[in-house]
């Protein structure tokens, strides 16, 4: 990054601004496609399972979850808990 080196102290916010993060546009539909996806996976997701699971919870990961989103450079983690399964050993058993 040869602007970088050549970037004043003062400048440096303008710089993050303009090479580093994504559009504010993008940031907003990666916001809304996780929203939708949560929304899914908390009331549509299992409807046919063969044991009653149900969603109760989905945890934003990643730097897009963080906002911490750089261009080129994103990730978007969602953990997701399930209302029957106690513990992990449970989780792998089913």
């Amino acid at each position: 990054m040869k602007k970088l080196r050549r970037t004043q102290a003062n400048k440096l916010d303008v710089f993050i601004k303009d090479h580093l993060l994504p559009h504010k546009e993008f940031r907003r539909e990666v916001n809304e496609a996780i929203d939708i996806i949560c929304t899914f996976l908390k009331e549509t997701c299992f409807p046919e399972a063969a044991h009653p699971v149900r969603v109760s919870k989905v945890v934003k990961g990643g730097s897009s979850g963080k906002d911490t989103t750089l261009k080129d450079l994103s990730d978007a983690d969602l953990i997701v808990f399930l209302t029957n399964l106690t513990s992990f050993q449970e989780n792998f058993k089913h």
